[in-house]
């Protein structure tokens, strides 16, 4: 609008209302543009499955933060309809959102929450998250406590490739900050040597980081010129400017470090520009350091000046980075040519103050260091105790054989006896494995209704316990529903026990047509079944259970003998209703069959705990 108020002015021509509209709608197409991609976006959002929208989210990551943030905000609002692999999915990617916007304590709070994930993939991703991050804070031994239960997780067999490359990736790094850049190529290598691991762009791309430091750290980087090259263009292809900026200011560094300036500064100018669209702090600092120090060496005094108070504006906010060493003697240099003592004494004031911060910095890492090499000799030490006593061990087992061979030779130099001695050794076997078959049978029918493989109403209620006490925990409902097969006892008089189990389990089987495959199912008594249902409130239930009770009332039963009528009642309650207590649960559901065994058999009755129209609203009339 500026540029054609100027043009109108200058040209002292009256436009005509109408071509001032046009004009105008002109410039606003682009808005309106952003305003319809962000409501396609927000209906795409909404029309997808929480799956479809977690493994989005997950691929998206840093490339599309506000897409990112808005997928993750839909997926907020489902998070009490999730399932729990879907919830640790969820946690993971909130954590990971927190980490995007700087909030790296409440990342690590986050984080936690899947330490204790039944998926080893989401406990091994909230230990390297949580290492990450508090290096990234500088707790350096607060991190190093992480390694110890990312060794032990990486021994499990069900990794996928993903969380293992992420987790290789993030041990380098952590090792790369600790100044041991050996065991981090280590772990580098350990990745790329291995051809069953299937790389993405991406993951290339931060592993690529690491593996660049790695190589400074033993100064073999400019020999690796073309990994430079590789690691920035996969950055830079897949959109990770920042990484790849990082790699920039990492192989600059490495030509001033060989007095290479004209080389550094070419190679960082080229880039200079992506670091202020990035806006991202860290690599400002880099760049306009790096780009002082080289200037320096080309005795451009008052270009090294400039750059060096370019970074300094942003000192305040990051006081302890380790370029501000190399502005603080570059300003040391400048105040020296220009002959300013109080400069000079300023600049070599901060620069003995930050010396000492990042000296405080350096000890912390090399305790962390230390306090792992010294778990690690204790664990070697301790390998080397139980391999001296497996030693002993077998010495004395050598001695007791000599002692006893004399003895051994004389029984088994007979026939007989070896014949004996072999009979009985089948014999004792044979008994063993007889009362261990036995043993398991007696077991499995204490747990297992034989007739219907439901579980008995002593397992049921155990089982259904746990279920409820971790339900609580993560504040998800459960229902309570009882089935009671009518005039079973009148079935069972006409027609036999043979034909009424195969009545029983007829109708038990259409539990499988309509809940869902995680329900418990136990018999509490001959002719009541009870369900489980997970993440099901009493509304639900009710709608199941009247599906339930009219397949019932159409049961083929000629499968048995002949065509007979068939029904059964439920009664129901839930946790919202009864609380997590399985006995308040059960007590209620049984209130609710009762009164529906009592008015007229044939119908659901859900538990009077909440207001009756709201219960009469949901479940069919007893009639």
């Amino acid at each position: 609008m500026t540029k054609l108020n100027c043009f109108w002015l200058k040209q002292g021509k009256a436009f005509s209302k109408v071509t001032r509209a046009m004009l105008f709608l002109l410039l606003l197409i682009p808005q309106f543009s952003a305003v319809a991609q962000a409501e396609e976006n927000s209906l795409i959002i909404q029309n997808l499955s929480t799956d479809e929208l977690i493994a989005q989210a997950i691929k998206i990551k840093s490339s599309d933060i506000e897409f990112s943030q808005n997928i993750i905000k839909e997926l907020k609002s489902r998070r009490y309809n999730m399932t729990w692999q879907q919830q640790d999915q969820y946690q993971y990617l909130v954590a990971y959102e927190q980490i995007i916007l700087g909030n790296y304590q409440q990342a690590i709070d986050l984080s936690g929450a899947n330490k204790d994930s039944r998926n080893i993939n989401y406990r091994l991703r909230a230990y390297n998250n949580i290492l990450f991050l508090n290096v990234l804070i500088g707790q350096y031994s607060a991190a190093a406590d992480n390694i110890k239960p990312i060794s032990t997780q990486l021994k499990a067999k069900q990794i996928d490739t993903d969380t293992l490359i992420k987790t290789y990736t993030t041990l380098a790094y952590f090792y790369n900050q600790l100044h041991d850049p050996q065991q981090a190529l280590e772990y580098v290598e350990h990745i790329l040597v291995n051809d069953n691991m299937h790389i993405t762009d991406r993951e290339q791309c931060f592993l690529g980081v690491q593996h660049i430091y790695a190589l400074q750290g033993l100064n073999k980087l400019l020999s690796n010129v073309s990994i430079i090259d590789q690691y920035y263009n996969i950055c830079s292809k897949i959109n990770e400017r920042l990484i790849a900026d990082e790699i920039v200011a990492t192989h600059a560094f490495s030509l001033l470090e060989i007095n290479k300036p004209e080389q550094a500064i070419q190679l960082l100018q080229e880039n200079y520009q992506n670091v202020i669209d990035q806006n991202y702090p860290q690599n400002y600092l880099r760049f306009n350091s790096y780009l002082a120090k080289a200037h320096l060496q080309l005795n451009n005094v008052s270009k090294a000046n400039e750059f060096a108070d370019k970074t300094l504006t942003l000192a305040d906010e990051y006081p302890n980075h380790p370029t501000l060493m190399i502005v603080n003697k570059v300003k040391y240099e400048v105040a020296k040519f220009n002959k300013d003592n109080q400069a000079e004494f300023t600049s070599l004031q901060n620069k003995i103050k930050l010396q000492h911060e990042l000296a405080l910095e350096t000890k912390d890492k090399s305790l962390a260091l230390n306090s792992l090499r010294y778990d690690l000799d204790e664990l070697e030490g301790e390998l080397l105790g139980y391999q001296t006593r497996i030693n002993n061990e077998l010495k004395q087992e050598k001695i007791n054989i000599a002692n006893n061979s004399v003895f051994a030779n004389f029984l088994i130099s007979n026939r007989l006896i070896q014949l004996i001695l072999a009979g009985f050794i089948i014999w004792l076997i044979r008994s063993v494995f007889i009362n261990l078959k036995l043993k398991k049978q007696i077991i499995s029918n204490l747990v297992i209704d034989k007739a219907t493989d439901c579980l008995h109403r002593h397992a049921f209620l155990l089982q259904a316990e746990q279920l409820l006490e971790h339900a609580k925990k993560n504040g998800k409902p459960y229902s309570l529903a009882i089935m009671n097969i009518d005039n079973l006892r009148e079935v069972n008089e006409i027609q036999g026990n043979d034909r009424t189990d195969r009545l029983i389990n007829l109708m038990l089987n259409i539990h499988k047509n309509i809940f869902d495959q995680n329900t418990l199912v136990g018999r509490l008594g001959g002719d009541e079944f009870v369900f489980l249902l997970k993440d099901s409130s009493i509304k639900r239930a009710i709608e199941l259970c009247e599906q339930y009770r009219l397949e019932t009332n159409f049961l083929d039963t000629k499968q048995i003998c002949y065509q007979f009528d068939v029904t059964a009642s439920f009664g129901i309650s839930d946790t919202e209703i009864s609380g997590y207590s399985m006995m308040n649960l059960l007590s209620d559901t049984e209130q609710a069959l009762k009164q529906a065994k009592d008015e007229c058999k044939n119908c659901t009755c859900g538990f009077e705990g909440r207001p009756r129209q709201e219960v009469d609203a949901l479940a069919s009339s007893c009639t």
